[in-house]
């Protein structure tokens, strides 16, 4: 769908003539310097349940206005970005440059959304992928602000976060068997300062990419993770020190443009990002794509049907099916460091593989494929789960919170086609959290509550557990 450019008109800035002027002494003339623009970087993050696997969207500007009425720009070139891999994590979308102020309202302007939810229907089962398409006109929608915004300093953090349940509703076109419905979508957001105060940059993680260039001091990462719409996902500029860590490859030097990377960072104050961790699951760089989204169907010791966040390489198309049979190498992501102290083995293979695991898949291909896509490395990656707490108890060094998933979650719901690896409880999830958990939530964790789980699913030979990552509030199942 084409989009509106709004023209850029050029300021004008008068210019005053102060004269001074005195019988006898000298005249003073006391001139305030306005203070310098602060960078401003916006975040993506998402409050959502399982009911949706995709949502992206096409954002035109955001403008904000202060407590005095003045309305600044934070951004106006389109910008894409999907909403439900960011859901609880947060990731930097842009950065821009406003004046320091108290803002009280925003207006975001967006071009187009997309949505997808996946389920099982029909007897026999069968995979069915519902979707819709809800194309705003390119008018403002009012922001919600909790609190005034304060920008001040060098820098500042703020979080768009889509209220999912109040933007999509109703979930109508998930009835199984019903698929391609359009319908309408009203966008739902907060906006609101992250870290205010704070001299402590926190670190955003899992954020994925292909690199474009090396430095010797960084690299660039390109929007490789087309989102559907987002035809202008995010690209970052990322620089490295002797803290960050390495995985896959012995440092900087060994990185190479067409590698695909998957980095922890902080936003710094001109807007880049300072690498705390970058690993490497694959060296080769020829024809990279990626695929980002979680596993439907495993068919037995050989494929998997599709994921739903497919790049939009001419070479992989949408909906492909993918042949995990030998070459492709497993990886379990780095992101979470504490592996090797989980009370079970966690195990990421052809025989632990199951519908509902978050993966990104690494190809390497030319051209498109006759059939079956083989990708080069298939990696388990962190997913945010929707469950109530229905026990709690310690396992060494972990707390273990079991779970029970909503009945439309992917787990539960690809389980009846007949996993080649089946789950004796596949609306079951222990998730064991160490001190190391970031814990978000607005009280202690209670049995009977809903929360959001983030971390990496493991098939413990038929039991699904977590290895947790983040913990926070979540809406209603």
């Amino acid at each position: 769908m084409a989009s509106r450019r709004l023209p850029l008109s050029p300021s004008l800035i008068p210019l005053a003539l102060l004269a001074l002027t005195g019988c006898s002494g000298s005249g003073n003339m006391n001139m305030t310097t306005p203070p310098a623009n602060t960078s401003v970087t916006l975040l993506a993050t998402s409050t959502a349940n399982d009911k949706l696997s995709a949502l992206t969207l096409s954002m035109e500007s955001l403008m904000l206005t202060s407590q005095s009425g003045t309305t600044v720009t934070l951004f106006s070139a389109e910008q894409g970005e999907e909403f439900l891999h960011v859901n609880g994590p947060m990731e930097p979308i842009l950065t821009g440059n406003i004046p320091p102020g108290t803002y009280t309202s925003a207006t975001l302007t967006l071009n187009s959304g997309l949505a997808y939810c996946a389920g099982v229907a029909g007897a026999p089962a069968n995979l069915t992928i519902d979707g819709f398409a809800a194309y705003q006109t390119i008018d403002p929608v009012d922001v919600s602000l909790p609190q005034p915004i304060t920008i001040s300093g060098s820098s500042t953090l703020l979080a768009l976060n889509l209220q999912l349940a109040s933007t999509v509703k109703p979930f109508t076109f998930c009835t199984p068997g019903v698929t391609q419905q359009v319908q309408s979508m009203t966008p739902d957001f907060t906006l609101t300062a992250v870290n205010s105060g704070s001299s402590a940059m926190p670190v955003f993680a899992g954020m994925k990419g292909v690199i474009q260039s090396t430095t010797a001091s960084g690299f660039s990462v390109g929007g490789n993770l087309l989102f559907g719409v987002g035809e202008f996902s995010p690209s970052w500029q990322v620089t490295t020190n002797s803290a960050t860590a390495f995985h896959g490859v012995s440092g900087l030097s060994a990185l190479s443009t067409g590698m695909a990377v998957d980095f922890d960072a902080s936003v710094q104050p001109n807007g880049t990002l300072l690498a705390t961790r970058v690993s490497v699951y694959d060296t080769t760089t020829s024809n990279t794509t990626l695929t980002l989204g979680p596993v439907l169907n495993p068919i037995p010791a050989q494929s998997i049907t599709p994921m739903l966040l497919s790049e939009t390489s001419p070479v992989v198309p949408y909906g492909a099916t993918y042949n995990y049979a030998s070459p492709t190498t497993f990886a379990i992501s780095t992101q979470l460091a504490n592996l090797a102290q989980l009370p079970f083995q966690p195990r990421f293979d052809a025989a632990h593989i199951v519908g509902g695991q978050n993966t990104l898949a690494i190809l390497h291909l030319a051209s498109t494929p006759p059939s079956y896509v083989q990708p080069s490395t298939l990696v388990l990656i962190p997913q945010t789960v929707d469950g109530l707490v229905t026990a709690t108890a310690t396992a060494g060094a972990f707390t273990t919170y079991t779970i029970t998933l909503a009945p439309y979650d992917l787990f539960p719901n690809t389980a009846t086609l007949g996993d080649s690896n089946p789950l004796t409880q596949p609306n079951t999830i222990i998730v064991y959290a160490d001190a190391s958990a970031s814990m978000q939530t607005a009280s202690p964790i209670a049995t009977g509550n809903t929360y959001r789980f983030n971390g990496l699913v493991f098939d413990d030979n038929g039991t699904l557990r977590m290895d947790c990552d983040a913990i926070y509030d979540g809406p209603a199942l």
